[in-house]
């Protein structure tokens, strides 16, 4: 069978398919509770009384940063949506407008699985079974 991000999760064999949708869940945990922050802080240097710069508190995870940065108009709404269609088996087969996220998404955990990552300093391994079932890496891109 011939698969790419192009197509829904449900086209694959139950064991990838339970990788993609495991991922997909891992990602859209993370984004929940991964998202930039700022607040004011005292200026370390202050000009003037009360003055306040601003301070992240908290960042997106780098994953979606790299997105984020790689797509016009990305958005974080659609990003949620996408992923949970994953991992629910619901995502649909790319179309320009509405399951274009679907499709970057399932790229992105192809990648994540068949290449492995960096996650917080540590490197994550591809996944072998991925790796053997896939055989040769994509080279499409999302745009």
């Amino acid at each position: 069978m011939e698969w790419d991000s192009f197509s829904p999760v449900k086209l694959l064999p139950d064991n990838i398919r339970d990788l993609f949708t495991e991922e997909a869940g891992y990602l859209l945990h993370d984004l929940n509770n991964n998202r930039l922050e700022v607040v004011l802080i005292s200026a370390p240097d202050p000009r003037f009384s009360g003055h306040k710069i601003r301070a992240i508190q908290n960042e997106n995870p780098e994953w979606y940063k790299q997105l984020y940065h790689s797509y016009k108009h990305f958005r974080r709404d659609r990003s949620l949506k996408a992923l949970n269609r994953i991992r629910k088996l619901e995502d649909r087969p790319f179309r320009v407008s509405p399951y274009k996220y679907d499709a970057i998404y399932r790229h992105l955990i192809y990648t994540r699985l068949t290449e492995g990552y960096k996650e917080m300093g540590d490197e994550i391994p591809a996944d072998n079974e991925a790796r053997y079932f896939f055989k040769a890496e994509l080279t499409e891109e999302i745009t």
